[in-house]
């Protein structure tokens, strides 16, 4: 709700909105570090559900930077009020070809 207001014109408080979200990832960094010391500790009853709740807070990270980069590329792309969407969607399709690539780098066997 915070940066809906920063969109709304709420300039003067930008630098509050901006703090928040650094405390808040930092946050969350430790919250991971708690439940992987946790796990490590923790019987084999509850390990899986711990191992869940890892991935949980891992994948909210990876959404979040994946959301800044599309408005990144969807900045980049938009031009006389118009997306250019050939433009647009060649990006994943790079971004994954090179994934795929460093995996058979990675992955290759002899």
């Amino acid at each position: 709700m915070a940066w809906a207001l920063v969109g709304y014109g709420l300039t003067a408080w930008q630098w509050l909105f901006k703090t928040e979200k650094a405390l808040s990832m930092l946050s969350q960094t430790n919250f991971v570090i708690f439940i992987t010391i946790s796990l490590v500790v923790a019987g084999p009853e509850i390990r899986s559900s711990m191992q869940a709740l890892i991935f949980a807070a891992t994948v909210g990270v990876g959404l979040f930077l994946g959301t800044q980069a599309a408005g990144i590329v969807m900045d980049q792309f938009y031009v006389d009020g118009r997306f250019q969407w050939r433009k647009i969607w060649v990006v994943p399709c790079l971004t994954m070809a090179a994934g795929v690539a460093a995996l058979i780098v990675l992955f290759a066997e002899g």
